[in-house]
């Protein structure tokens, strides 16, 4: 989350905000690759705050953009910490949502996934409005339905409160700090050539 002091104008915050909020994505994947903690001071005055989306603390000055980008993403705490996973994504959306019409931002971008349910047998390329279905009882559904969910949330408070809402559904994220036991299939193979020697073995096991 990006905060800007007084003086420049808002065109000029704006700005700096988005360009705040990619920085702020590398610093804390460069941080968690070191096992550091990713807070702190800039020299420009901007600060880079750790927070928990569900729990918002006070936030002083400006805000001109919201991105929402927390949520358990390792499949194995879908299953093992479901409440925590749809909190981040249901609670956290209405947290921040309501912070950015508090503080009058005026856009919102919401990074979403893994929204497609069960689909027609035989489809390959799934298309982009067929989001099929979900057996809405099970725990591990806590991924799925919660980004759903956040989307609606974010679509309603464009509607009604007027702000320039983002929606980026991705595929699979990785990078530094990702952990060899993530359960997606880039830790996998980072795993399985860390664990063999020879590149022929690698190609083979892999």
């Amino acid at each position: 989350m990006c905060q800007a002091g007084t003086g420049p104008t808002r065109s000029q915050r704006r700005a700096r905000h988005v360009g705040q909020a990619a920085g702020a994505l590398r610093l804390r994947d460069a941080c968690r690759a070191r096992g550091q903690p990713a807070r702190g001071a800039r020299p420009d005055g901007r600060r880079l705050l750790a927070t928990d989306v569900t729990r918002l603390t006070a936030l002083d000055g400006p805000l001109d953009i919201v991105i929402h980008g927390a949520s358990a993403a390792r499949p194995a705490l879908h299953a093992s910490d479901p409440v925590s996973t749809i909190k981040a994504n249901v609670v956290g959306s209405v947290n921040l949502l309501d912070l950015a019409v508090a503080k009058g931002a005026g856009r919102y971008a919401l990074m979403s996934s893994e929204i497609y349910g069960a689909q027609p047998e035989g489809v390959q390329l799934i298309p982009e409005g067929s989001y099929g279905g979900f057996d809405i009882l099970d725990p591990r559904a806590s991924y799925s339905n919660g980004k759903r969910a956040a989307e609606t949330i974010a679509s309603v408070y464009a509607a009604q409160h007027g702000i320039d809402t983002r929606i980026v559904r991705f595929g699979h994220v990785y990078g530094p700090g990702l952990a060899l036991d993530h359960g997606r299939v880039q830790a996998d193979f980072a795993s399985c050539a860390a664990r063999t020697s020879s590149s022929t073995a690698k190609a083979a096991r892999c």
